[in-house]
């Protein structure tokens, strides 16, 4: 009576070889979900918006940037991309239309820093973190 509880190994494993494709999909996904933040964004009365962007995959996000759409404008630009701390960042201040300061808090990393987009001149504050050894 041995052949039953072989029979049984044998189609659970099948099962587990048929399921692994669909796990590593799971996984390790071919497309990523990018988008603006939708909670941390603000736009200037002309209607220009700077959010943070986030480009994430299976297992969180890996790419933090802030980006600046300008009205009209279907395009994004990126002004920075960080690592970052702290879940209450970034935030942003219009000072007018033409005048953008970005606080990113304290980051691990940080490049890609622009200072100007089209007629918007960007200021950033910011502090660097110790980095874990």
């Amino acid at each position: 009576m041995r052949v039953v509880p072989c029979i049984i190994a044998m189609i659970v494993f099948g099962a587990t070889l048929a399921a692994l494709p669909l796990a590593i999909r799971h996984l390790f996904p071919d497309e990523y979900d990018e988008a603006m933040a939708q909670d941390r964004r603000a736009a200037n009365s002309r209607g220009d918006t700077v959010a943070e962007y986030d480009r994430s995959c299976g297992f969180g996000v890996f790419d933090q940037s802030i980006v600046l759409q300008l009205a009209g404008a279907e395009k994004l630009t990126t002004l920075a991309k960080f690592q970052n701390l702290h879940y209450a960042y970034p935030k942003f201040h219009w000072i007018n239309d033409n005048n953008l300061n970005v606080e990113l808090g304290s980051v691990r990393g940080l490049s890609s820093l622009r200072g100007k987009a089209g007629n918007i001149r960007i200021s950033y504050t910011y502090t660097m973190a110790d980095k874990v050894q």
